[in-house]
C-alpha cells in the first residue's frame, strides 16, 4: 500500500475563486488531512481590499484615537482580516472591507465601532 500524495486547496471566493492557500498532504503520515487545519492558521499578506481597510481604519481611529496607523494586512483562517499597526492589531471581516469599498455608508456606526473594539495594542 503506497502513500499517495493529495492536495488540499484551501479557498475562498473573493471574486473568482482565488486559490489563498495549498498545501500537500500526505495520509497515514506525520501530515494528514485531519491535521491539516493546523496549517489554517497561517495567515497570508493581500493586498486585496485595501482601500476598504484603509477607510474602516480612519473610522475606527475616530472612535478610538489609540488606534495606531496601517501598516500591513493579512487574510487569516477565517477568511477576515488582521491589520497589522504601527501600535498593535485590529481585526474586520472581509464583508466590512469589500462594503467599504462599494459604498462606504453601508459601514454602519455600530459595525466600525465593534472594529475599534478588536483593537489589540502592543
Amino acid at each position: 500500500m503506497g502513500l499517495k500524495k493529495s492536495k488540499v486547496l484551501l479557498a475562498k471566493a473573493l471574486l473568482n475563486c482565488t486559490v489563498i492557500h495549498e498545501i500537500n498532504v500526505v495520509p497515514n503520515n506525520k501530515l494528514n488531512v485531519n491535521n491539516a487545519a493546523k496549517y489554517l492558521k497561517q495567515m497570508n499578506k493581500t493586498t486585496s481590499h485595501t482601500n476598504g481597510v484603509l477607510g474602516i481604519i480612519f473610522l475606527a481611529q475616530q472612535v478610538n484615537p489609540e488606534i495606531g496607523s496601517y501598516q500591513e494586512h493579512f487574510l487569516n483562517e477565517l477568511f477576515n482580516f488582521t491589520v497589522k499597526l504601527t501600535n498593535g492589531t485590529i481585526y474586520m471581516t472581509l464583508e466590512d472591507a469589500q462594503d467599504y469599498e462599494a459604498r462606504p455608508s453601508s459601514v454602519t456606526s455600530d459595525r466600525y465601532q465593534n472594529i475599534a473594539k478588536t483593537f489589540k495594542k502592543l
